[in-house]
Protein backbone atom coordinates (compact mmCIF):
# COMPACT_ATOMS: atom_id res chain seq x y z
CA UNK A 1 0.00 0.00 0.00
CA UNK A 2 1.33 3.45 -0.95
CA UNK A 3 1.65 5.96 1.91
CA UNK A 4 2.11 9.03 -0.30
CA UNK A 5 2.01 9.85 -4.00
CA UNK A 6 4.81 11.59 -5.92
CA UNK A 7 4.23 15.39 -5.74
CA UNK A 8 1.52 15.03 -3.06
CA UNK A 9 1.65 17.64 -0.31
CA UNK A 10 -0.41 18.96 2.59
CA UNK A 11 -0.58 15.47 4.09
CA UNK A 12 0.45 15.02 7.74
CA UNK A 13 3.14 12.54 8.80
CA UNK A 14 3.16 11.40 12.43
CA UNK A 15 6.47 9.92 13.53
CA UNK A 16 6.79 8.41 17.01
CA UNK A 17 10.34 8.49 18.38
CA UNK A 18 10.03 6.54 21.63
CA UNK A 19 11.62 9.33 23.69
CA UNK A 20 10.23 12.50 25.27
CA UNK A 21 10.99 15.59 23.16
CA UNK A 22 9.13 18.16 25.27
CA UNK A 23 12.39 19.81 26.41
CA UNK A 24 14.26 19.54 23.10
CA UNK A 25 16.01 22.72 21.95
CA UNK A 26 16.15 21.63 18.31
CA UNK A 27 14.50 18.86 16.28
CA UNK A 28 15.06 17.82 12.66
CA UNK A 29 13.76 15.08 10.38
CA UNK A 30 16.20 13.65 7.84
CA UNK A 31 14.76 11.99 4.73
CA UNK A 32 16.65 9.64 2.42
CA UNK A 33 15.45 9.01 -1.15
CA UNK A 34 15.10 5.49 -2.59
CA UNK A 35 18.29 6.05 -4.59
CA UNK A 36 20.24 6.65 -1.35
CA UNK A 37 21.91 9.57 0.34
CA UNK A 38 20.28 12.24 2.48
CA UNK A 39 17.85 14.05 0.26
CA UNK A 40 16.70 16.77 2.62
CA UNK A 41 16.08 17.65 6.23
CA UNK A 42 13.55 19.90 7.85
CA UNK A 43 13.20 21.62 11.19
CA UNK A 44 9.61 22.72 10.58
CA UNK A 45 8.04 20.09 12.82
CA UNK A 46 5.76 20.13 15.85
CA UNK A 47 5.90 17.89 18.90
CA UNK A 48 2.40 16.65 19.76
CA UNK A 49 1.08 18.28 22.92
CA UNK A 50 -1.67 15.66 23.29
CA UNK A 51 -2.27 12.16 21.96
CA UNK A 52 -3.61 11.82 18.41
CA UNK A 53 -5.58 8.78 17.24
CA UNK A 54 -5.76 7.80 13.58
CA UNK A 55 -7.90 5.04 12.08
CA UNK A 56 -4.92 3.60 10.18
CA UNK A 57 -2.25 3.58 12.91
CA UNK A 58 -3.93 3.96 16.29
CA UNK A 59 -2.64 6.27 19.03
CA UNK A 60 0.39 8.54 18.66
CA UNK A 61 1.77 9.63 22.04
CA UNK A 62 2.09 13.24 23.17
CA UNK A 63 5.68 14.50 23.60
CA UNK A 64 7.06 11.41 21.81
CA UNK A 65 5.55 12.04 18.36
CA UNK A 66 6.42 14.61 15.71
CA UNK A 67 3.89 16.05 13.31
CA UNK A 68 5.20 17.13 9.92
CA UNK A 69 3.02 18.55 7.15
CA UNK A 70 4.49 17.65 3.77
CA UNK A 71 5.47 20.68 1.70
CA UNK A 72 5.16 21.05 -2.09
CA UNK A 73 8.25 19.62 -3.75
CA UNK A 74 9.33 17.39 -0.83
CA UNK A 75 8.61 14.18 -2.73
CA UNK A 76 8.46 15.32 -6.34
CA UNK A 77 9.81 13.69 -9.48
CA UNK A 78 12.50 16.36 -9.82
CA UNK A 79 14.44 15.50 -6.66
CA UNK A 80 18.19 15.92 -6.77
CA UNK A 81 18.59 12.43 -5.31
CA UNK A 82 16.82 10.76 -8.22
CA UNK A 83 13.34 9.41 -8.78
CA UNK A 84 10.95 10.07 -5.90
CA UNK A 85 8.92 6.84 -6.22
CA UNK A 86 9.99 3.98 -3.96
CA UNK A 87 10.77 3.29 -0.31
CA UNK A 88 11.95 6.38 1.57
CA UNK A 89 13.70 6.25 4.95
CA UNK A 90 14.06 8.82 7.66
CA UNK A 91 15.10 9.47 11.21
CA UNK A 92 14.62 12.16 13.86
CA UNK A 93 17.46 14.02 15.59
CA UNK A 94 16.59 15.88 18.80
CA UNK A 95 19.04 18.13 20.64
CA UNK A 96 18.64 18.93 24.33
CA UNK A 97 21.06 21.80 24.89
CA UNK A 98 24.78 21.07 24.59
CA UNK A 99 24.72 17.95 26.72
CA UNK A 100 22.45 15.49 24.95
CA UNK A 101 21.38 14.47 21.43
CA UNK A 102 18.96 11.61 20.74
CA UNK A 103 18.44 9.94 17.36
CA UNK A 104 15.34 7.85 16.64
CA UNK A 105 15.14 4.49 14.96
CA UNK A 106 14.76 4.63 11.18
CA UNK A 107 11.23 4.81 9.81
CA UNK A 108 10.16 3.87 6.28
CA UNK A 109 7.30 4.80 3.97
CA UNK A 110 6.43 4.28 0.33
CA UNK A 111 6.02 7.03 -2.24
CA UNK A 112 4.15 5.78 -5.30
CA UNK A 113 3.62 7.04 -8.82
CA UNK A 114 -0.08 7.77 -9.49
CA UNK A 115 -1.75 6.02 -12.36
Amino acid sequence: MVDLWVSEYGKTLYIETGFNMSSATGIQIYFSAPSGGIHFSTASVSVLASNVTTSACGVFSANKTLEYIIKAGNFSGSTSAGAAAGIWKGYIRADFGGSKRLISSTFKFEVGMPG
